[in-house]
């Protein structure tokens, strides 16, 4: 497992409807498939007698950037353990818990927090890098439109200075400035 995974760990009862849920591929957040080298009539939808050694599968499609979740047999509870790891930047400690929810089955991955589609794990973690670029834009014109008030009291400017000022930060937000090269000092190793 890669660094920052976690592990789920669930017992079921020893009982047909429980063992029909967990020997299935789960179909959600995530798609799974039966790890390479398990038995063919593992992604059977009507298994065989559950045999005697552990179940494994894979994610075919999803968000993990590792996983793998197994099924064995202890005394008369099926163990179900699945191990994951999910790289979401900056805004991880938000989807842990559903996430986690979700491989515990305590909890639809059609809640509000999961996209309508399966994401990979690259698409996941462009729409963090984004989510976390567009921040900065947010904070600039929070930042304005919280004090611009403030400073057109103070410096006697109308509504229309206002309106003018808001449209040069808001174009600026936007419009990244160029930075000329020959402005930046050169660092030299010694």
């Amino acid at each position: 497992m890669e660094p920052g995974g976690r592990i789920v760990t669930r017992r079921w009862p020893d009982d047909p409807e429980h063992r029909s849920l967990v020997e299935r591929p789960r179909d959600d957040l995530l798609l799974e498939q039966p790890e390479p080298g398990a038995p063919p009539d593992a992604a059977a939808p009507d298994m065989a007698p559950w045999r005697a050694g552990p179940l494994a599968f894979t994610q075919a499609i999803g968000p993990f950037a590792s996983y793998r979740r197994t099924v064995v047999v202890d005394g008369e509870e099926l163990v179900e353990s699945t191990e994951y790891g999910v790289t979401i930047p900056w805004f991880g400690w938000l989807f842990r818990w559903p996430v986690r929810a979700v491989l515990a089955r305590r909890i639809s991955a059609q809640g509000w927090w999961a996209p309508p589609d399966r994401l990979d794990p690259t698409q996941l973690l462009v729409l963090g890098l984004l989510a976390a670029a567009s921040m900065s834009a947010a904070f600039v014109n929070t930042l304005f439109t919280q004090t611009v008030t403030f400073a057109a009291d103070d410096f006697g400017i109308d509504n229309t200075g206002v309106g003018i000022a808001g449209a040069f930060v808001r174009v600026g937000i936007v419009i990244p400035r160029r930075v000329d090269r020959d402005s930046i000092p050169a660092c030299r190793m010694t």
